[in-house]
This record gives C-alpha cells, structure tokens and sequence, in this order.
C-alpha cells in the first residue's frame, strides 16, 4: 500500500484522506491532543517525537516518552517515536509500548549505516 507522512501543521490528514482513500496516511505529532486529533482526522499512524535530546533539534527541550504510554491506551493506531533514539534508548522505546522508532542521524552519520541498521533492528527484536 502507497503511504505518505506528513507534518503536523502541514496538508490536513483528513483532505488527503478523503482525495486517496488508497493511501495510508501518517502524521508526526508533538503531543497527544495532537495525536487524538491525526487518529480521528483518519491517520493510520502517528509518529511522536522528538523523545530524546538530537542534534537536529539542538536548543530545543525534549518530549520526552511518557505521552507514548498515554497514546498506546488511549488510541488505536500505532504510534512511534522519533528524536535522539540511540541503540542504548531502544529499550526505554519498547517499556512506553512504542509501536516502533524511527532513526535518523543515528544512521544517516554514521560510517557503517548497514551495520548499525542491523544492530537497531536486533534491538528492537529483543
């Protein structure tokens, strides 16, 4: 199935779900409110973020993960999380009942992006 993420304050998931009912359609959020709001506007997924301190949001003070845990009781679409998760932080993913994480710089800087892409699955798998 076609899929297309999109950003919390951008195209509304509701118009693109109502144009291409063929899509699955996901929605970053920053808070559960919004996560409530992408699940009934029609997302099929959310991903949370950013957990943990990152680079790419250097300043910038985290979510943290205790909304996940809200989120996984609360709603019925997966959700995952995104920002600064490192293979040491995978586990704190799992206990919050993430549905999954989504890497970035942890693979994007990296020498050996295939190697490590096979150590955060292995992570996740355990």
């Amino acid at each position: 199935m076609p899929n297309l993420h999109l950003p919390e304050y951008g195209l509304p998931v509701k118009i693109v779900k109502q144009q291409y009912p063929h899509l699955r359609v996901g929605c970053s959020v920053h808070s559960f409110e919004k996560a409530k709001d992408a699940e009934e506007a029609g997302a099929d997924y959310v991903i949370y973020g950013h957990c943990f301190e990152t680079n790419s949001k250097r300043g910038i003070t985290p979510n943290g993960i205790v909304p996940i845990s809200q989120m996984k009781k609360e709603l019925r679409i997966p959700v995952y999380g995104i920002g600064g998760i490192t293979l040491d932080k995978v586990p704190l993913m799992k206990q919050a009942k993430a549905d999954g994480v989504a890497i970035m710089s942890g693979i994007f800087y990296t020498d050996a992006p295939i190697a490590v892409t096979k150590k955060y699955r292995e992570a996740i798998s355990k």
